[in-house]
């Protein structure tokens, strides 16, 4: 089984993912090319939303149930700040994905389900408020 996924070049070597999903995601994190405060919120976002579970977990350990259990426990509210945090994770994953870590990011199994969000309908503006609005502000506008 090995040497046929040599042949065919999908083979990962399982030791490759035994780095933990908190040092990978802190080596990952240092060679984003983020605004500084980008790097925060994500940093942020990591410390208290995914290395409480995830973070000692190896990549090989991560599955597709355990990214769903993962999120059935998170305790966010907002539906974006979730897919935020969510796609921050299946960024991180995915690299893991690149770097042959890992076969498959867990975060993109038909089993797992994103965090959904509900758009936003748009109430366009009265006439009158448009043209207070357009009034208030410099000609160049």
């Amino acid at each position: 089984m090995i040497e046929a996924d040599k042949l065919r070049g999908t083979y990962i070597d399982r030791d490759a993912g035994r780095i933990t999903f908190k040092k990978f995601a802190e080596d990952w994190l240092a060679a984003q090319t983020f605004e500084a405060t980008t790097r925060e919120a994500v940093t942020l976002r990591l410390r208290l939303h995914a290395y409480p579970d995830l973070g000692h977990r190896t990549l090989a350990q991560i599955r597709p149930s355990t990214v769903q259990a993962w999120l059935s426990a998170l305790p966010i509210k907002s539906p974006s700040y979730r897919r935020t945090v969510f796609a921050n994770v299946s960024a991180i994953l995915g690299a893991a994905v690149d770097d042959e870590r890992i076969a498959k990011n867990p975060c993109k199994a038909p089993s797992v389900k994103p965090p959904r969000v509900e758009p936003r309908k748009v109430i366009p503006w009265e006439g009158p408020t448009v043209a207070a609005v357009a009034a208030t502000l410099p000609h160049r506008y």
